[in-house]
């Protein structure tokens, strides 16, 4: 009995030794294939700026208290490793009228040289006579084209010389962001 187990035995191994052998796994053959991944990061300049500046308190011919900005003005870039700097300008669109009254119809009105502007409590310096005023420039490095800044505005008014009737004065102020 002992030799017919054994013989049913070995039957059953080689069998399984043939099946395994001609199962599909252990003649499957490998391929492989190149495939391209492309991704594209936009470049990108944003400014993030609050509504308004606080309500500055004219002097009559002569300068204002400074105010500051009640949130910080945020310029963040992606740019290019062609980039070499960012330059944040701040503008009025009429250089000859940066603030004009409101009650008067117009009449009196504040040169954009009269306004003076600073960052993060720097010398306030007046705007040109174009209306405008470059807050910072910032190299850019080929390694690093990716960053951020977070600034406060500081502004003052100085009547010196500018004769206005009393009146509560209001002016847009556009911030630009360039790379170059």
């Amino acid at each position: 009995m002992l030799r017919f187990s054994q013989s049913v035995f070995a039957g059953l191994i080689l069998s399984l030794g043939i099946v395994l052998a001609a199962s599909p796994a252990a003649y499957c053959a490998t391929a492989s294939a190149s495939v391209t991944v492309n991704a594209t990061l936009a470049e990108s300049l944003t400014i993030t700026a609050p509504a308004s500046m606080p309500t500055i308190a004219l002097v009559a011919g002569g300068i204002s208290p400074t105010v500051t900005s009640t949130s910080n003005i945020t310029t963040s870039w992606i740019l290019t490793s062609a980039s070499n700097t960012v330059t944040l300008t701040a503008s009025f669109s009429t250089p000859t009228a940066a603030l004009t009254d409101q009650t008067n119809g117009g009449t009196g009105t504040i040169p954009a040289t009269a306004v003076e502007g600073a960052i993060n409590g720097g010398t306030l310096t007046p705007f040109s006579s174009g209306g405008s005023l470059v807050l910072f420039t910032d190299a850019i490095t080929a390694a690093h084209p990716v960053g951020n800044r977070s600034d406060s505005l500081n502004m003052a008014i100085n009547l010196t010389g500018v004769s206005v009737p009393a009146d509560t004065y209001q002016g847009t102020l556009t911030l630009t962001a360039q790379a170059n």
